[in-house]
C-alpha cells in the first residue's frame, strides 16, 4: 500500500510540474520533455 500512496503522489507532483510549469514543457516537448521534468524534479 505504501508503494502505491507513493505513485499517487509522484504522479500528483509530475502532473502539478507540467501545469506550472506548461510553458517550459511545450518548449521542449520535441527533446525529451519527460527526462527533463524528472531531472528538474531530481534538482528540487
Amino acid at each position: 500500500m505504501e508503494i502505491l500512496d507513493f505513485f499517487k503522489v509522484l504522479t500528483l507532483i509530475i502532473t502539478f510540474y507540467y501545469l506550472f510549469d506548461i510553458s517550459h514543457v511545450t518548449r521542449n516537448k520535441s527533446r525529451g520533455a519527460w527526462d527533463e521534468t524528472y531531472i528538474g524534479l531530481l534538482n528540487l
